[in-house]
């Protein structure tokens, strides 16, 4: 009977260490610190007006962690997200409990980009779209597709449109979701008014490729536009920069990679830049505060933030006091 009774709770915590829970990702979209609605007028990071009639792009390649460090990707799953409707993406289900941190890049990865969109179903998402969200056999895929007008009495058109493999970028978000009666919800905020940061679109602006302005769309998506709190307003805001000579919304050079991103000990790995040089490295956390600084010899590869708590990071990197380069960090 002793020995029925054991395996009877073996059984049973067998049950509950199984349990499935389904998995879904809510992206909430606005601009400012305002939901989202077409042709609202808005003001960007530097104060320009603008409004914003058309505003699409893709999501691949969506990752889960959960807090023993277990990732789970979501390969071959693509959403086309339009701001002027609600974007629900269903993950299905996981034994997972709770989740510190999502991933996803946004566009289409290289091995999809090149693809003939006539060989999907017209349902799909890389499917032929109206307005296209395909720029042809060489480029692939329009990753993030924006437009509106701009300029005095919003006067003036403008078009974003961006892609280029070289420009597929990952977003990485910590987040703190348990799990609650069976569903693990997770919700994103995306601020399109951080879009045109840095991008002069008053006189109105028409830019489609892999570079200039198309391209720094692209960047200030990846560095910018998501997170997983409210958006408050960043228009006419600057950035605190506390025994700094540069700040985050300065910077507009080239990234660097950072690995593993993201990071449970601080230890990682840098590819820098430019190896023949020392380099100042500066370290903002999510409010723009300056939480560390130090300088890197030519041959060092490795930043020690074990002491950070748990959080986004930006790490720029500076030489003779001019930012060459930027990244972002996700310490678990």
């Amino acid at each position: 009977m002793r020995s029925l009774l054991l395996l009877s709770f073996i059984v049973i915590g067998a049950c509950f260490a199984q349990a499935q829970n389904t998995i879904n990702l809510s992206i909430e979209h606005y601009l400012q610190d305002q939901p989202f609605a077409l042709e609202e007028a808005s003001a960007s990071y530097d104060g320009r007006t603008f409004d914003i009639s058309r505003m699409q792009y893709y999501v691949s390649e969506i990752s889960i962690t959960d807090e023993q460090g277990n990732v789970t990707t979501y390969y071959s799953m693509w959403t086309l997200v339009d701001a002027s409707t609600t974007t629900d993406i269903d993950l299905g289900t996981g034994s997972m409990d709770s989740i510190v941190s999502i991933t996803f890049f946004i566009g289409v990865d290289s091995a999809h980009n090149h693809l003939d969109p006539a060989t999907y179903p017209s349902e799909h998402p890389l499917a032929f779209q109206n307005p296209s969200m395909h720029w042809g056999w060489a480029n692939g895929y329009i990753f993030s597709a924006m437009g509106g007008r701009s300029g005095e009495n919003l006067g003036q058109f403008y078009e974003l449109h961006g892609l280029g493999d070289e420009n597929y970028f990952s977003v990485i978000l910590p987040t703190q979701v348990a799990a609650n009666n069976g569903e693990l919800d997770i919700t994103v905020y995306a601020n399109y008014a951080e879009i045109v940061r840095g991008i002069d679109i008053s006189p109105g602006l028409i830019s489609h490729g892999p570079i200039y302005e198309a391209q720094t769309s692209l960047e200030n998506i990846r560095d910018y536009v998501f997170s997983t709190e409210v958006p408050t307003s960043t228009a006419y805001q600057g950035v605190d920069t506390t025994d700094s000579n540069v700040s985050v919304g300065e910077i507009s050079s080239s990234s660097f990679k950072l690995y593993p991103n993201p990071t449970q000990t601080g230890l990682i790995q840098i590819d820098r830049p430019n190896s023949n040089t020392s380099s100042s490295v500066v370290v903002h956390d999510a409010q723009g505060s300056v939480v560390w600084r130090d300088e890197l010899a030519p041959s060092e590869r490795s930043l020690h933030l074990d002491f950070l708590p748990a959080g986004v990071y930006q790490i720029s990197m500076l030489e003779n006091g001019a930012p060459i380069a930027r990244g972002k960090l996700v310490k678990l």
